[in-house]
């Protein structure tokens, strides 16, 4: 487990909610997870709109006129993951944040994916990062992408930085900042994402005509994104522990 609240699960019985048991009640777990601190999981990649920008290393100064479509997302995940089959397979490094734009390793991407802040992405965090996010020191993203003129060609393995508070992400201030949230906060948009990847799947098996579309696509992202159902999981149990501790007073 991920959460560090000493889960235990009945290993012998399916995954199921009920599954699940804790040393406290869901109330004192729940109120850790609204009080303890952590470093989003989900960040602003690149702002959605249209932007004069300063690449980095462009000689001259030479602003860039830059459009950020959903047109991005769709090529820097399918790019995202390639090296990431590639990087599994042993044919190429993981993709990564560095620190600066300069060295070191802050933090994994996971996905890219489009919403009305921009191009997200799902980041899995170094331990150092996750420190530095929570007390404030690093707080803000550039990107790294690699273009041609304003088209957008695809990523490096370098997919972008973390930043200091004094440094200037290559979008501005129009680059929303990187501030911790709380740990429920956090596993509650994991396990939307969850549902948001199983519905997008089932979507595409039922105009296959695949038989029981939900059901193969809530086990299949159970199995690729093991970290989303977990959040899914202790999510919906804390639910209806709620639920039933509600109905007993």
């Amino acid at each position: 487990m991920t959460t560090g609240l000493h889960l235990a699960v009945d290993v012998a019985a399916p995954p199921r909610a009920e599954a699940w048991t804790f040393p406290e009640s869901f109330a004192v777990t729940c109120q850790e997870l609204r009080m303890e601190k952590c470093a989003p999981s989900v960040i602003t990649w690149m702002p959605a709109g249209r932007h004069f920008i300063y690449p980095i290393g462009h000689r001259g100064g030479r602003l860039l006129e830059w459009n950020v479509g959903s047109g991005i997302a769709l090529v820097a995940n399918r790019h995202l993951q390639a090296m990431r089959a590639k990087a599994a397979a042993g044919q190429g490094p993981v993709p990564y944040f560095d620190w600066e734009h300069e060295y070191g390793q802050s933090g994994e991407p996971i996905e890219f994916f489009w919403d009305a802040w921009g191009v997200r992405a799902f980041v899995r965090w170094s331990d150092d990062a996750n420190d530095l996010i929570v007390r404030g020191i690093c707080t803000s993203f550039s990107p790294d992408w690699i273009n041609l003129g304003q088209e957008f060609l695809g990523l490096r393995a370098n997919c972008g930085a973390l930043l200091s508070a004094n440094s200037k992400p290559a979008f501005g201030r129009k680059m929303p900042a990187i501030k911790p949230v709380s740990k429920l906060g956090d596993m509650k948009l994991r396990a939307k994402m969850f549902l948001r990847k199983v519905d997008a799947l089932a979507t595409a098996l039922r105009k296959d005509g695949t038989e029981w579309p939900t059901f193969k696509a809530f086990e299949t992202i159970k199995s690729e994104r093991p970290e989303l159902h977990e959040a899914y999981t202790l999510d919906e149990a804390i639910g209806k522990e709620f639920v039933k501790d509600f109905a007993l007073t």
